[in-house]
């Protein structure tokens, strides 16, 4: 599965939702990516977005992210799809301890 299958929707899998876990990794993965993107995922992401919705509401979270994050929302997916098909230890090495979440910077 792929996170493109939930851009309109809600799709069920082995009775969990693959968009909140997959969400949940997406924001993991851009933030081992680059350290920056966690103010970019917590901040500039929803400020960017209030703006394109004023202009396009039905595109508006493609055209944030895509600015925001500086890369096509088709090249996320193949590198996401990819990366999530690692064995779980590869998976779970990138999410950050309990000491990184508290002390990212905002800034």
């Amino acid at each position: 599965f792929s996170l493109r299958n939930f851009e309109d929707e809600n799709t069920r899998i082995n009775d969990e939702f693959y968009a909140y876990d997959g969400g949940f990794m997406a924001h993991v993965y851009l933030w081992h990516l680059d350290e920056a993107n966690f103010k970019k995922l917590m901040i500039d992401y929803y400020v960017i977005f209030a703006e394109k919705y004023k202009l396009s509401p039905e595109t508006a979270w493609k055209d944030a992210f895509e600015e925001t994050f500086d890369i096509s929302l088709e090249k996320f997916y193949n590198d996401f799809d990819a990366f999530m098909t690692q064995d779980i230890e590869s998976l779970r090495a990138i999410i950050k301890s309990a000491d990184e979440w508290t002390n990212a910077s905002w800034d």
